[in-house]
C-alpha cells in the first residue's frame, strides 16, 4: 500500500454496514481521481450470512476481487469473520476489526470461540491489528447505528491510506440519512481519534 493504491477487503455479516461502507470507500476513491475495481460477495441473503466487499484502488484494471495474501487492509465488521478471511493478509497487512462478537442462530450447534484466540490468530498473520470498540465509540457519538462510520473514520488515519480522511468524510456526509449526519461525523472523529491513539 501508498498513497497511490491499496487493496482493500472489507468483512463482515449482513446488516452491519459491510456494503455500504464498500460503497462509501469506492466513491471516496473516484472523488480524489483514483482508478478502482470493486465487488461485493453475500453469503446468506438475511441478517446473519457473511458478508466481504472488496475496494481495490489502482492505476490499472484489476480484477475486483483480492487474492490470498494481497490485502493490504482488512477492515472487520466481526472479529470472527476477520479471521475466516485471513488467508487474504500477509505480514504486510493491517488489519482493523471491531471487538464485538456477533454470535447468529445457526441450524447446527456451534460454539463461539474465545476473542482472545480470534486475536491472537489474526496478529500472527498480519502485520498490525488495530482493535476497536466500534459499538461503544458508535453510543457515545449518538446512535449504534453509526458503527460502520467508526471504522471508516479508523481506516482514514492509517499511514500511507491513498484516500484523506476530509474526502471520505465529505463522501460519508453526501450518503447517509440526512437525520444520523451529526452522529456520523462524531462517529468519524471517534474512530480516527482511536487510531491517532495508537499510533502515538
Amino acid at each position: 500500500m501508498d498513497k497511490n493504491g491499496a487493496d482493500i477487503l472489507i468483512v463482515g455479516i449482513g446488516g452491519l454496514g459491510v456494503i455500504t461502507a464498500s460503497s462509501i470507500i469506492g466513491m471516496a476513491a473516484v472523488r480524489a481521481g483514483n482508478r478502482v475495481s470493486s465487488a461485493e460477495v453475500h453469503g446468506i441473503a438475511q441478517r446473519g450470512g457473511s458478508v466481504t466487499g472488496t475496494v481495490r484502488i489502482r492505476d490499472y484494471s484489476v480484477s475486483p476481487l483480492v487474492g490470498d495474501g494481497q490485502a493490504d487492509i482488512i477492515l472487520g465488521f466481526e472479529p470472527l469473520e476477520v479471521l475466516r478471511n485471513i488467508s487474504k493478509a500477509s505480514k504486510k497487512t493491517i488489519v482493523i476489526t471491531d471487538i464485538t462478537p456477533i454470535r447468529v442462530i445457526t441450524p447446527t450447534q456451534f460454539v463461539y470461540p474465545k476473542l482472545e484466540d480470534i486475536f491472537a490468530e489474526i496478529e500472527e498473520r498480519c502485520a498490525k491489528l488495530y482493535k476497536i470498540d466500534g459499538l461503544a465509540l458508535a453510543k457515545k457519538a449518538g446512535a449504534t447505528i453509526v458503527r460502520p462510520t467508526v471504522l471508516l473514520g479508523a481506516l482514514s488515519e492509517i499511514e500511507d491510506f491513498p484516500i484523506s480522511s476530509e474526502v471520505i468524510l465529505i463522501t460519508i456526509e453526501e450518503n447517509v440519512p440526512a437525520r444520523y449526519k451529526e452522529q456520523n461525523i462524531a462517529a468519524f472523529r471517534e474512530g480516527a481519534n482511536f487510531i491517532r491513539g495508537q499510533l502515538k
